[in-house]
Parts: C-alpha cells; sequence; structure tokens
C-alpha cells in the first residue's frame, strides 16, 4: 500500500511540474515595427584629376557668370572678363592648375545648361585697385549674370530653377504667396517694417526684420518650417549706422543673407539656394540645402573685393 501509493504521488508530482515548464499562452501583442532606416548616400565624390566637390554630398562647383564690363554689371562682385565666361573662384594649390585646357563641362544656370571648356587657371584682376584673385576660367556661350552650377562633362543630376521674389517695396508684392505661410509667421511677417519672400519649387524663405539692426529668416518647405534664423547687421566704425532695409541693392543690409539663385538636385526632394551676404571688404556665398527632413547651411567661399 505504501509503495503503491509513493508510485501515485510521484506521477501527481511528474505531471505538476511538467506542466510548470509548460510556456504560459498570453494574448498575442503586435511588436512594433522598427523605425524605417533611410539608406546613406555614399559620399559624392569627384572624379579622378579633378578639384574635390565645393560643399558635402553636391557634385559640382560654385562659380559664377563673367561680365564683360563691371559698371553695366547688376552685382558689382562678378569677375569681369572679355575671354572666358565662367569663372571658378580656387585656391593657388587647387587641382585647377594641373588641368588640360579644353576638357569640357556643363554651366548650369537659372535657364539652362550650356556645355564649357576649361580655357586655364591663375590670378585675375578682382576687386578695386590692384587686387587680384585665383579663378579657374571657362570657355562657352554666355549665361545669365550670377552664380552657376559647374558640373564636370556627363555628371547629371543639378538643374535649375526660378527663384521667384517679393519684397515689401516691391509693386508686385500683393503677389506674394502667403497662403503657404503658417498664420502666425504671415502676420508677424507682413506687420515688420520689411519683409522679402521668396519662392524655388515647394520651398518659401520668407525674410523680415526684427529691430533695426537684425532680421529673421524662415525657411518653409511644404509649408513646414525647416529652418528659423535671426542675423544681425555687421556693425564697423565709420559705417552708416541706418536700419536695416531688405532692400536687394542696400549697402544697408551687411551681414544679411539673400537668397540670389535655386538649383535642384536629381528628383527635385534637394533644393540647393545660393544665399550671398555682403560684408564691408567683400562677399560671402553659402549653399543653403534644403530636403523634406530639414535645412542646413553650407558654408562656400568668401570672396575679398576691396577696402572699406
Amino acid at each position: 500500500m505504501g509503495k503503491r501509493l509513493t508510485a501515485i504521488l510521484g506521477v501527481i508530482l511528474a505531471s505538476v511540474l511538467g506542466a510548470a515548464i509548460v510556456p504560459a499562452q498570453t494574448p498575442s501583442v503586435p511588436v512594433p515595427e522598427a523605425p524605417a532606416v533611410r539608406p546613406v548616400q555614399a559620399p559624392v565624390a569627384a572624379p579622378a584629376g579633378l578639384p574635390a566637390y565645393a560643399f558635402e554630398g553636391v557634385p559640382g562647383w560654385l562659380a559664377f557668370a563673367t561680365v564683360r564690363d563691371w559698371a553695366s554689371a547688376g552685382y558689382k562682385w562678378l569677375p569681369v572678363s572679355t575671354q572666358a565666361q565662367i569663372a571658378v573662384f580656387a585656391d593657388e594649390d587647387s587641382r585647377w592648375a594641373k588641368l588640360p585646357r579644353g576638357q569640357r563641362f556643363t554651366a548650369v544656370g537659372a535657364q539652362g545648361s550650356v556645355a564649357v571648356e576649361f580655357a586655364g587657371f591663375g590670378r585675375q584682376k578682382y576687386g578695386c585697385d590692384q587686387n587680384s584673385a585665383t579663378m579657374a576660367m571657362f570657355k562657352g556661350a554666355p549665361s545669365p549674370e550670377g552664380p552657376v552650377w559647374l558640373l564636370p562633362e556627363g555628371v547629371q543630376g543639378v538643374a535649375g530653377v526660378g527663384l521667384a521674389t517679393w519684397t515689401s517695396r516691391s509693386a508686385s508684392k500683393g503677389l506674394a504667396p502667403w497662403d503657404s505661410v503658417p498664420a502666425a509667421l504671415r502676420d508677424t511677417a507682413r506687420t515688420a517694417a520689411a519683409w522679402r519672400v521668396y519662392g524655388a519649387g515647394p520651398i518659401t524663405v520668407v525674410q523680415f526684420t526684427t529691430s533695426k539692426e537684425a532680421a529673421r529668416t524662415v525657411v518653409l518647405s511644404g509649408g513646414r518650417s525647416v529652418l528659423d534664423r535671426v542675423d544681425k547687421k555687421y556693425v564697423m566704425d565709420g559705417a552708416p549706422t541706418e536700419p536695416v532695409t531688405l532692400n536687394p541693392t542696400s549697402v544697408l543690409d551687411v551681414g544679411i543673407p539673400q537668397p540670389i539663385v535655386a538649383f535642384q538636385i536629381a528628383s527635385g526632394a534637394t533644393t540647393l539656394i545660393v544665399l550671398w551676404t555682403r560684408s564691408y571688404e567683400g562677399n560671402h556665398f553659402d549653399l543653403l540645402r534644403v530636403t523634406p527632413a530639414g535645412a542646413r547651411v553650407l558654408e562656400g567661399p568668401y570672396l575679398y573685393y576691396c577696402a572699406f
């Protein structure tokens, strides 16, 4: 009897212990999917033998259409040449110095693209008095006055786009695309002493004065703010002290960036806007890169022009 009872208890105990190691059946809970990881774009590299591209992730170089006569130029900081139509400012030890003449490139402007050929490298007169700057020069059909984008022949992916401008001083100010600007920002900008609005494809740039010496710049992509910054006028002894005007031709807006030309990369998801910032002795040219994910200002060249 005792042995039989022991056997029965052993069976019961084994059954209990066996049940204990069976995983519990819990209600099915969906596992959240991992956030999609956007593929990292490989660094854009220039073809062998050419200088490195000017801006990270952007093929090509910032260049400038030359003018034949300084006096008739709309932008007085453009290089002057009767022989070349495009110029790239560069360091003296640049790879441009070793490039063979005649190598072909494409100059992209707001109104299309033209084929150009490398025409030489060296110091060229630039600015007042006897000032000069090192440039790579290119020959080809004339391009519209202002910045252009230079690409190696056969490299695709950058196109010019129109940059529309409305200012509080212009006759067309009532046509500014305020419907694409959030109401609070629109109301603040329109009541400022001066404002400018720029449009380039899906990008709107709203700029307005916040004080006598400062201006705020808001970049919108599809109506959403992706960059918001305030810039202050540079102060220098002996310089004019009048308020910032946001007048594109005014010498009073020293230190305030101004969009002057726009480009798009590939499918149009990335917009590039060249920002010109006047200083007392030269000019800065930076690149505003705008994507659906955000915006970033990439530092570009400073071109010394003339002593203050």
